[in-house]
């Protein structure tokens, strides 16, 4: 069985290396900002997507529309 001191040992290279990879304050906020401003941008090509989406079906559907009506009247 390993001895406290052994686990303290591994808490303490466990923080010390934690402390080194983890990003500092600034860097994290400039991260989050990174990622809304990201997920704004795509939020507005979704959107922009299904206008143009619609459009194109509402075209669709009236063009459909016409051919039917035409063949009715033949």
């Amino acid at each position: 069985m390993r001895s406290i001191r052994s686990f303290a040992n591994d808490d303490r290279h466990v923080m010390v290396k934690h402390s080194t990879i983890y990003p500092s304050p600034e860097e994290l906020e400039a991260v989050q900002n990174m990622v809304s401003t990201v997920e704004c941008a795509l939020k507005h090509v979704s959107d922009w997507l299904d206008e143009t989406n619609k459009g194109t079906k509402t075209e669709g559907e009236t063009e459909v529309k016409k051919d039917e009506a035409g063949e009715n009247y033949s």
